[in-house]
C-alpha cells in the first residue's frame, strides 16, 4: 500500500537516472573510474588503474575496500565489489540506496562519492603515475 500510495516504483527510474548522471560526472573528472553502469537505483562504479586501457588494479591494493572505508567515514554506506574484471582482478562499488531515497539524499550521495573518489585518487597518485609512464 505504501509503495502505491507514494508512487515509489514510478520514481525509481527518475531517481536512478539522476544518480547515474551524477556518477557519470564524477567518472568524467576522475582518472580511476572506468565505467558507471546499472539499472534503476542499483548502480556500479568500476575502478581502473589505466582509464584509457581499462586496466584493473592489482587485487592486493584493495581499492574497493579503501573506497568503502573512506565513504563510511563520511557517512555513506556503499558495498565493495572485487574480481569484476576477471574473477580475481577488478574493483568497484555497488550503490544500492533505498527506493524511497529523496533527491536531496541523492545529492548527498553524489557529493560524498565525489569526495571519496578524489581522496582515493590522491592517495594512490604514485601508482597512477607509474601506470601512465609504463
Amino acid at each position: 500500500e505504501y509503495l502505491d500510495k507514494h508512487k515509489v516504483i514510478e520514481g525509481v527510474e527518475k531517481k536512478g537516472n539522476l544518480l547515474k548522471r551524477a556518477l557519470s560526472r564524477i567518472a568524467g573528472k576522475s582518472d580511476i573510474v572506468g565505467d558507471v553502469r546499472g539499472l534503476g537505483l542499483m548502480l556500479g562504479v568500476e575502478f581502473v588503474r589505466n582509464k584509457a586501457g581499462g586496466v584493473p588494479f592489482e587485487p592486493g591494493m584493495n581499492i574497493a575496500s579503501r573506497a568503502v572505508d573512506i565513504a563510511i567515514g563520511k557517512g555513506l554506506v556503499v558495498y565493495p565489489v572485487r574480481g569484476c574484471a576477471d574473477g580475481v582482478k577488478g574493483d568497484g562499488l555497488l550503490i544500492c540506496p533505498p527506493l524511497t531515497i529523496s533527491n536531496d539524499e541523492i545529492g548527498f550521495m553524489a557529493r560524498v562519492l565525489d569526495e571519496t573518489i578524489m581522496e582515493l585518487q590522491a592517495e594512490i597518485a604514485p601508482v597512477l603515475r607509474s601506470a601512465k609512464d609504463g
